[in-house]
């Protein structure tokens, strides 16, 4: 499941074997949410990421015994190799989550994900020694019962280790866990030790984790995703690490540097060279609308959208039935040539548009208009919005 190619310090260079592909190690794993993603998995993907995480929980709610027919892979629209977060996000900031261990764990199954967490009860940091080592002991029946009721098919399925800042229950969970048969571990509540600056008790839980793992057993780190925690995990034996900084970062408009984040408007131009910091400034990139507000014209004004983000002189073909209030064309034509953009017209019709043989209520199923019951057509009826194809010069 796990090779060690080269190492040095505690750290490796390794390859994670799972039912959708090789993962080479150390390896960032971005954070996607199986409801509200911002950027595409599938862009992930293509930017050279094999192993993302998202939340199983979430995933549960919203699509219910849908998503054991689909699969997670579908769901999230990844092909690579995929982790699940059970809910113990959700149970370290809300205190509980309303499903049963073994449950969720039957759902994690079906749903065949290709890293799998059991349902834990994370402790992390400031909880008193007595109620960290009940989470612990929580933790510990649940991974145990999890793993000796799981499958043969290829799932591999993590261990998660807990006990905050005593490290004596850090110990006792990792040997545990180690020792029920665990062929992958995770380090949890790093992200409250971050938060407080707790550098030094990151470093000292890691360590004391490491020192009851062979070395065949790779270490995920939950939550590490600040420039200054990567390389510290790799150098103390991490191999893997999740985080959605990527996202909360770019949300306050932060920017991630080799060993720190910085804001936009403290810089005046991107060391990296992406196709993204290559193309734009900080300062045209702090001008850009958020992902949230883009979404909002796009679904609610869209021709104020075409105005906004399409660039003067440009081409534009706009190809519908046009079945639409015909001021409302009128009024796109008319915003377009006053920014100079220039444009064709293509009028598609279907035979039973042009003759409409129908009569009383029908529901017309169709990728604009699907499920909508309509009784005739009308002059204003808003059926076919045209597609726009934008071509620069």
């Amino acid at each position: 499941m796990f090779e060690i190619t080269k190492s040095d310090l505690a750290g490796r260079i390794g390859v994670l074997h799972s039912n959708h592909g090789k993962i080479e190690t150390p390896a960032y794993v971005p954070v996607i949410h199986p409801v509200r993603q911002i950027i595409p998995a599938k862009k992930i993907r293509e930017i050279g990421f094999d192993l993302v995480i998202t939340n199983a929980y979430i995933t549960m709610k919203k699509f219910g015994q849908n998503a054991i027919k689909r699969g997670i892979h579908d769901i999230i629209n990844f092909d690579g190799a995929v982790m699940t977060d059970s809910g113990g996000y959700q149970v370290l900031e809300y205190g509980d989550v309303d499903v049963a261990p073994a449950d969720m764990a039957e759902f994690e199954k079906g749903i065949m994900t290709d890293f799998a967490i059991p349902l834990d009860k994370p402790t992390g940091y400031g909880l008193s020694k007595k109620k960290a080592k009940s989470y612990v002991s929580q933790t510990l029946e649940v991974a145990k019962e999890t793993l000796d009721n799981s499958s043969d098919n290829g799932q591999i399925w993590i261990g998660p280790i807990q006990g905050g800042e005593h490290q004596e229950l850090v110990k006792n969970s990792t040997k545990n866990l180690v020792k029920y048969g665990f062929s992958m571990l995770a380090l949890g509540s790093p992200v409250e030790f971050m938060e407080s600056y707790e550098y030094a008790l990151l470093a000292s839980m890691i360590i004391t984790a490491k020192k009851e793992m062979p070395d065949a057993i790779p270490l995920h780190l939950f939550g590490a995703g600040h420039p200054l925690t990567i390389p510290l995990a790799v150098a103390l034996g991490c191999d893997t690490f999740d985080s959605a900084s990527y996202v909360l970062y770019a949300k306050h408009d932060r920017y991630m540097e080799e060993d720190r984040t910085s804001r936009l408007a403290d810089i005046r131009y991107f060391s990296c060279t992406c196709e993204v910091c290559t193309k734009f400034s900080p300062k045209e990139i702090l001008s850009l609308e958020s992902e949230e507000k883009i979404i909002m014209k796009l679904t609610e004004d869209f021709d104020q959208l075409i105005l906004d983000y399409l660039k003067n002189n440009s081409d534009v073909i706009l190809i519908s039935d046009f079945l639409n209030d015909i001021k409302y064309t009128k009024e796109i034509i008319r915003k377009l040539s006053s920014r100079g953009i220039n444009g064709n017209i293509i009028h598609v019709l279907d035979p039973a548009e042009k003759t409409f043989p129908f009569k009383g209520r029908i529901n017309f199923n169709g990728l604009e208009v699907a499920n909508l019951p309509i009784s005739s057509l009308s002059d204003d009826a808003p059926w076919a919005q045209a597609t726009v194809i934008i071509s620069y010069k």
